[in-house]
């Protein structure tokens, strides 16, 4: 599952929903649950303990996800306008942070607090990756994009 589109992907125990490829759910987070999106259903055994998904979003918590999508962004432009302001010299970097622990680790699995040396290589990543939905060929056969 991911959190946000084209996010980084997340191993969840289904527990007994049965989600498909697109669903959103709700998966336990720091904060409270928090809306998920499938993005690839597997029938595998993983070694790790997971944390099982509550069930699937209600168009409540749609509505609380659109709510803080919106609020986010404010944020954002706030954030934006104050760094100008002060002529501070630092940027913001979209990538998403948020109270989930599982949101905030970078490609290292620690916490994103290394962006500012990363950050050309997410922006390269993101010019040069192909497209969700694009049919790709790799060294283990066809394949189709499904997350970034």
């Amino acid at each position: 599952m991911t959190f946000t589109p084209h996010g980084r992907l997340y191993d969840v125990d289904p527990g007994t929903t049965a989600a498909a490829v697109g669903d959103e759910v709700l998966v336990p987070a720091e904060a409270g649950p928090e809306l998920a999106t499938v993005a690839c259903v597997a029938d595998v055994e993983l070694a790790a303990e997971l944390p099982v998904c509550f069930g699937p979003a209600s168009q409540a918590h749609r509505k609380r996800e659109t709510r803080n999508r919106h609020l986010r962004a404010e944020a954002t432009e706030i954030a934006k306008a104050l760094i100008a302001e002060h002529e501070l010299p630092m940027r913001l970097v979209g990538q998403d942070l948020a109270a989930n622990q599982l949101q905030a680790q970078g490609v290292c699995g620690r916490l994103k607090c290394c962006l500012t040396y990363e950050q050309a290589m997410y922006e390269d990543f993101q010019q040069r990756a192909p497209a969700l939905g694009c049919r790709v060929d790799t060294e283990h056969g066809p394949g189709v994009v499904v997350s970034r």
